[in-house]
């Protein structure tokens, strides 16, 4: 089994079975208030349907959680028994890496490696401590800091002059935070991908210098089950940034501007999107928008800061003369 509930059928409470949705499982394993957290909805729902308050909704709500979210933490029947439920959550994160369409040769070889270390015992968990990998060897750590930057590029340099030739090179290390949505103007995109009827609801910047839509590998295209087989692939594309040329897979999608609580505001259609890696980061994270706002919809110039952001799917124009200024 190449990676833990993606679309495979597991035994429920007994007496039948249940198909849980593959995120729903990963969640399973690293929220430590899972079951309280899903025990508490399912009342809430229950209690808003015999109130008669939303019923169809928390009807539909109360469905999915009972047949597509595990009432536990589960395993992969496949991994290795009794270790800590710490590493098996590690464990279904780094194949979720693992199988990212666009994760190099040379970060894969590292997940193999660590994947093998939690399995067999030989990689503890240390709380607060790192490790660094290089050329599936570990050749730092476990430690409590982080080395310094001087230091992280020396191991670097001896660990290439193991594997391969040196090349001539300008290197910069430098840590950058997530640039934070929830303070800037934004909006939501429905996206699915072509021929398929599962789509995700995801935040994107309101950005005008963007030509593609910017999606993620993890969790965005992750959750939409995206694969290096969907036809509708464009291939190695080029995007100028203020950093220089930076080259992303793209892939062509059908997306839809929504408000927030998912109604449709616009058109349907198909533009091109860009897949970016990224970590397991925050649900803010800084997506671009595209071209999808430009065009199918209006919005107003400039809105000040903190404001509204307002969006029209028509634009009036001037219907009487105005004076001159």
């Amino acid at each position: 089994m190449a990676l833990f509930g993606r679309g495979y059928t597991y035994y429920g409470d007994p007496g039948g079975l249940a198909t849980w949705e593959p995120n729903e499982v990963l969640n399973s394993l690293i929220d430590d208030d899972y079951v309280e957290a899903r025990e508490k909805n399912i009342r809430l729902l229950q209690c808003n349907i015999k109130r008669g308050f939303n019923v169809e909704v928390a009807g539909s709500a109360l469905e999915y959680i009972l047949h597509k979210t595990p009432p536990g933490p589960l395993l992969d029947p496949t991994e290795p028994r009794g270790l800590d439920s710490r590493f098996y959550r590690r464990i279904e994160i780094l194949k979720r890496l693992r199988y990212s369409p666009i994760l190099h040769e040379w970060d894969a070889r590292n997940v193999d490696a660590i994947l093998l270390a939690y399995r067999n015992g030989s990689l503890k968990m240390d709380k607060g401590k790192v490790t660094y990998w290089y050329g599936g060897q570990m050749r730092m750590g476990p430690q409590l800091q982080l080395p310094s930057v001087r230091e992280h590029i020396d191991l670097i340099d001896r660990c290439r002059e193991s594997f391969r030739a040196q090349q001539q090179q300008r290197a910069a290390v430098a840590t950058f935070d997530s640039f934070d949505l929830s303070g800037h103007h934004g909006y939501h995109v429905r996206v699915q991908l072509i021929g398929q009827d599962k789509s995700i609801i995801t935040p994107v910047l309101d950005d005008t210098g963007s030509s593609l839509l910017e999606l993620l590998a993890t969790p965005d295209y992750i959750n939409l089950g995206f694969n290096m087989l969907y036809p509708h692939m464009l291939g190695i594309t080029q995007l100028l940034t203020s950093n220089g040329v930076v080259e992303r897979l793209s892939i062509l999608i059908r997306a839809q501007v929504v408000v927030e609580d998912g109604r449709p505001l616009g058109p349907k259609i198909e533009i091109e999107a860009s897949v970016t890696s990224a970590p397991l980061g925050p649900f803010y994270y800084s997506r671009c928008s595209g071209r999808i706002l430009r065009r199918t919809l209006y919005t107003a110039t400039a809105p000040t800061y903190g404001g509204p952001l307002y969006v029209s799917e028509k634009k009036n124009g001037v219907v009487k003369q105005l004076p001159a200024v």
